[in-house]
């Protein structure tokens, strides 16, 4: 069975973009403001910030990405981040068949 981890609406609202790491798989959380919903992706040690528009962000290396619903994709369109699987589900539902499920409470230092 995998790890799962929980990212409360709110605080995707107050940190549109949540750099992670879940397991061993690094990944990027999105909140609705940046995407649309909320939406999970691999990052491949890259540290994403909102960018100047919206469904774009942007890596530490000042690359623009583009958030569609399968990927992550490169502004140059070499490059693609698989969405990763991720559901928005009310908490009540998912701890009840999920009870080791982690919760985000905010940002920690990503990796």
């Amino acid at each position: 069975e995998g790890s799962s981890k929980a990212y409360p609406i709110a605080s995707l609202e107050r940190e549109l973009v949540v750099n992670d790491t879940l397991g061993e798989q690094e990944v990027v959380v999105f909140g609705r403001a940046v995407a649309g919903a909320a939406r999970a992706y691999e990052r491949m040690g890259l540290t994403f910030t909102p960018g100047d528009a919206a469904g774009e962000v942007v890596d530490d290396n000042g690359q623009t990405w583009t958030i569609t619903d399968e990927a992550l994709i490169s502004a140059d369109g070499t490059t693609s981040l698989s969405r990763l699987p991720s559901r928005e589900l009310f908490w009540l539902g998912w701890s009840a068949f999920f009870p080791k499920t982690d919760v985000f409470v905010g940002s920690s230092p990503p990796g």
